[in-house]
């Protein structure tokens, strides 16, 4: 258990901060581990999660690194090699021919149907020890955190 230092009130910001840097940095290597078969990283993934969820329109490298809480030149830097791989597509916009829109390809929509069992299994077992109010304040502690960050200027597509 990581634990920086112990006692006051700054103390808890310093060890949840460090927690929350390494579980992510373990989050990342297990995807990328879990993946690595498919030839995608767990960012790539990421990315294809937030075009998914697009309902109304295919987004544009902006409106994905919006999202994604990244830069353009990430989203446009994962965006090539998601088309290398065929999981993307990358159109040119109707109306602004500048603009580019970012589709999953037929091939990630199946991707993603194989996937979602075996996904749905390993989210039950990463929140096994959650209640369903530990999962709702976890969730609503992550929106307060985010919008910390906002605050703060740390909005990366900024």
């Amino acid at each position: 258990m990581l634990c920086i230092i112990g006692g006051g009130m700054m103390d808890y910001e310093k060890n949840i901060f460090a927690h929350i840097f390494r579980v992510s940095n373990a989050l990342q290597i297990y995807l990328d581990q879990q993946l690595k078969e498919d030839d995608l990283t767990a960012k790539q993934m990421f990315l294809m999660i937030v075009i998914g969820s697009f309902e109304e329109h295919q987004p544009t490298y902006k409106e994905a690194a919006d999202v994604a809480g990244t830069s353009y030149q990430n989203i446009k830097l994962m965006a090539l090699k998601l088309k290398k791989a065929g999981y993307i597509d990358i159109l040119d916009d109707p109306i602004d021919k500048r603009a580019k829109r970012l589709v999953l390809s037929d091939k990630a929509k199946v991707y993603w149907l194989k996937r979602d069992m075996n996904d749905e299994l390993q989210m039950q077992e990463l929140f096994k020890e959650f209640d369903k109010t530990d999962l709702k304040q976890f969730y609503e502690f992550i929106i307060k955190m985010e919008a910390g960050l906002d605050n703060l200027g740390g909005n990366a597509s900024d």
